[in-house]
């Protein structure tokens, strides 16, 4: 809804969401966001989370024989 855009649900339910698993035992948490989706990257960010990777993945000749580029984040 867009009048609650902005309003910090999202990074609450992040931040709430890690507290919760790693309460359980899960002693590290990882996202996948695709880097055009700038609204979660944000609601992450701002829940503490930070990069770690650049992911990249293409299949330039349409083979199904996917190329995946891994480039750490320091």
């Amino acid at each position: 809804v867009a009048d609650r855009r902005g309003a910090g649900h999202a990074r609450r339910l992040i931040a709430w969401s890690a507290k919760q698993m790693m309460g359980y035992g899960c002693s590290r948490l990882f996202a996948r966001v695709w880097i055009t989706n700038t609204p979660s990257l944000r609601a992450f960010r701002a829940a503490g989370w930070t990069d770690i990777a650049l992911v990249l993945r293409f299949d330039p000749l349409r083979r199904g024989r996917k190329i995946r580029l891994e480039i750490g984040i320091p």
